[in-house]
Parts: C-alpha cells; structure tokens; sequence
C-alpha cells in the first residue's frame, strides 16, 4: 500500500501540487478578500506629510499637486504621464492647464522648494517629475495614514476644474473620515457616533479660507459631484467614494450610506 507521503512525492515529480482542504479553504478565503478590493489605478496620499507641508502652500499649489498625483504610476520611479502616455512637461502643463509659462514656473517653483516635486530638463525640454515626500504610487514602506486616489476618475474631473478648486479638495482630504468619506473634524476617529461633522461655515476657520472663496469652490465642487451635500444630514459634506477612499476594499456611495445612517449622526454631532 503505497503512503500519503508516497503519494504525494509521486504526484509533485508529476508536476502537480496537492492541498489539504484547511490550504484550499484558506486559498479561497484569500481569492475572496482579493476580489474585493479595488482594482482601480490609484496613487496614494500620506496624510502626516501632507499636514506637514500644507501651510507652506497656496490652493493653486495645492491642486497643481494634487492634479499631478493623478499622472502617477506604478514602477515609473517618479514620472508623470499624460492620457497618451508621454511624460509631462512644463509646456505639456502650460497647454492643459490654460496657464502662461511663467505662471505655471512660479508654482513649479514652490512646489519645489517643498521637496514634492523636482523639474529635469533634457535637451529643449523640461519635464516634471514627483518625488515620493507626500504623494506615492506603489508600495509604501512603513505604516502611514494615506489616502487613495482614484487617477482616471480623478483626473477625468480635474480636467474641468480649476486649480484652486482642485486644492481645496486636496485640503478636504485631510479631513475625511475613512469610514463615511464625510468631512469631519476628528477624521481619524473610529466611533462614527463621535464624529464631529463640519459644515460650509466651519471650513473659513479650519482651512484658513476666506468665506467667499470656500462657497464658490465648493459649489464647483458640487457641479463636478466630487463631494455630496448629505440630505439626511443638514449640509454634512462627503466626498466622492469613486475619488477617493481611506478603505481597503471597495466601497461604493450606497455603502457610505449605509454607514452614516448606522452612526445614527444627528444636529448634535455638527461642530459647534
């Protein structure tokens, strides 16, 4: 009688490979947990760098930066790239953007200086490149509180946006909540019951945005459906979950629904 071990050594010089059913259970949980996460492209902000370099920037900065985090990918050590594929320049910006060369230079400039991105020039071109001090596309050593950006989707939008817009985006980032995509003021908390919710008239004093500016960009906001006025919730802001997300697995905007309904939020939880 020939042995299990037997067995299995002549079954392996065959080439095949033999699982135990605890193995294939524990493959199919794998499959199953792989399958829900997202398969969307997206680059990734860290958000303790961000907080860092946050004050040193203006709203166009902030969504000049923002917008190229949405030409970044995986395994091309720092390049952007456009819709074509071709690595963009500051000319290729300059055409996109509908801004004057020198314009889009002074903002290069202080991004820059902050370390976040670096220009190099070769031959009669000078191409943009980012570094990986807030924004990465790929594996991240360490463990870092990010979040994702869905580049395509994200980039499809920002086409119609303007860069000031686009920063107060960027900003709003930093106060999202990573179960509900609402925007709060605790954002890391994990009781969503406890969360404080902030509205259009908290953001002048916890940005540091005139009050003006903050209406007319989050009413541009709103056209493009990056963020959603919760009616459930008197002007509780939640952003665009096919954007962006501080989840693992996919989540869509019913399912954020469902979360906020289950915190039970009420007037109470609004910042006073």
């Amino acid at each position: 009688m020939v042995t299990l071990k037997e067995a299995k050594r002549v079954l392996y010089e065959a080439g095949y490979n033999t699982v135990s059913p605890a193995q294939r259970e524990a493959q199919k949980e794998y499959v199953e947990k792989k399958a829900q996460q997202d398969k969307h492209h997206y680059s990734r902000m860290i958000l303790d760098r961000y907080d860092a370099i946050k004050e040193n920037l203006t709203l166009q900065q902030h969504g000049l930066l923002l917008y190229l985090a949405t030409c970044m990918s995986i395994g091309h050590e720092g390049f952007l790239c456009d819709d074509r594929g071709d690595r963009i320049s500051v000319k290729s910006l300059v055409n996109k953007l509908g801004k004057t060369r020198s314009q889009i230079n002074k903002v290069l400039s202080e991004l820059e200086a902050n370390g976040v991105i670096t220009r190099v020039t070769e031959g009669k071109t000078t191409y943009v490149d980012m570094t990986d001090a807030v924004y990465i596309c790929g594996k991240l050593e360490g463990e870092y509180k990010t979040v994702k950006l869905f580049k395509t989707h994200l980039h499809e939008k920002a086409k119609g946006l303007s860069l000031n817009t686009l920063g107060l985006f960027a900003l709003l980032l930093t106060h999202m909540n990573w179960k509900t995509n609402l925007v709060v003021e605790n954002p890391n908390e994990m009781d969503a019951s406890k969360l404080v919710l902030l509205k259009r008239s908290h953001l002048t004093d916890a940005l540091g945005i005139s009050k003006p500016t903050v209406n007319k960009l989050m009413d541009e906001l709103n056209r493009a459906r990056l963020i959603v006025e919760v009616k459930s919730i008197t002007e509780a802001i939640c952003l665009d979950p096919k954007a962006v997300s501080r989840q693992a697995k996919k989540i869509t905007f019913e399912e954020l629904l469902d979360n906020i309904e289950k915190a039970s939020l009420s007037p109470n939880n609004f910042k006073k």
